[in-house]
């Protein structure tokens, strides 16, 4: 635990998790491939994608943010509003914040990480397809 605590990488991990106590020994939700991306913040991050040497910069290709990062992804950027409106419904909130964020996801299935992460795979698979812009 005091690892945990003290660990200098997985910050934003720590902030989703919050207590591990209380995460492990919940009753409910399991991880799936888009939790997990979500979680980690690895794959279709900008910011990773740039970390790992496959992109130039760490900025978002769809809006002008200079870092596109799983923060960015669930709680600012414009194009997930509309997803962002039902987790929120869902779980009572009117705002998001990363302490209560995946305990919610996790009790829907992920269906916001799955629709969010998902068409964020795809629009990366896409654009990877079509080559470097000129």
């Amino acid at each position: 635990m005091i690892q945990w605590e003290s660990a200098t990488g997985g910050r934003w991990t720590q902030r989703l998790v919050g207590d591990l106590k209380q995460w492990c020994g919940r009753k409910h939700g399991g991880l799936n491939y888009h939790l997990n991306q979500l979680l980690t913040g690895h794959d279709c991050f900008g910011t990773y994608l740039h970390k790992i040497g496959k992109e130039a910069t760490p900025s978002c290709h769809h809006c002008e943010a200079a870092d596109d990062d799983a923060e960015h992804t669930l709680l600012h950027y414009p194009a997930w509003d509309a997803p962002r409106e039902v987790l929120k419904a869902a779980i009572g909130e009117e705002t998001l914040w990363t302490g209560m964020v995946m305990g919610s996801m996790l009790r829907d299935r992920g269906s916001f990480a799955a629709s969010v992460i998902g068409e964020k795979l795809q629009s990366e698979r896409e654009r990877r397809r079509q080559g470097p812009a000129s």
